[in-house]
């Protein structure tokens, strides 16, 4: 009967080691995910804050004998406005390129034009962006894009935004 009693004795320690290290390790482990969390939520802000530069887009108005201030904000404004439907792109910079481009591209422009409305000023704009962080749709992932705007006019009314892309 005894040695009954010490058997009973020694599964009961046994099970109790066994229930302590059983707790221990949980706790090592849910320490260990909340640790791993915590260091992916850091890497995870540090990735997005080394790749999207925060600043507000630069705008160069260049020199143009042709074009008001006014005139290139208002057409500086559909270029924002449209990009901003993007979502995940980051403006950097918004620069005119100059008079002499934009009077040789009025007949391209006027190639854009609906029937019927021929235009007499065209004002093209260069901008300097990032795609994305992690890509989506056509976007390759984090993609530093310098891209062509273009916009015309009739009559000094509103700018109409006819194409971007690829100079």
């Amino acid at each position: 009967m005894l040695s009954h009693t010490n058997e009973d004795i020694l599964k009961q320690e046994k099970n109790g080691i066994i229930e302590r290290h059983e707790k221990v390790e949980k706790k090592k482990s849910r320490r260990r995910i909340i640790l791993v969390s915590v260091l992916s939520v850091l890497l995870s802000c540090a990735i997005i804050f080394t790749c999207v530069n925060l600043k507000p887009a630069t705008i160069d108005y260049g020199t143009s004998d042709v074009y008001s201030q006014a005139d290139m904000d208002s057409a500086i404004n559909q270029i924002k406005d449209t990009f901003s439907q993007w979502e995940g792109c980051k403006l950097y910079s918004i620069s005119y390129t100059d008079d002499g481009l934009c009077e040789r591209e009025l007949d391209y422009c006027n190639t854009l034009a609906d029937d019927g409305v021929v235009y007499d000023q065209c004002i093209v704009f260069r901008t300097s962006f990032r795609s994305p962080i992690f890509g989506g749709g056509a976007w390759n992932a984090n993609f530093k894009y310098d891209w062509s705007w273009y916009l015309a006019r009739t009559n000094n009314g509103e700018w109409e935004l006819l194409t971007w892309g690829m100079p």
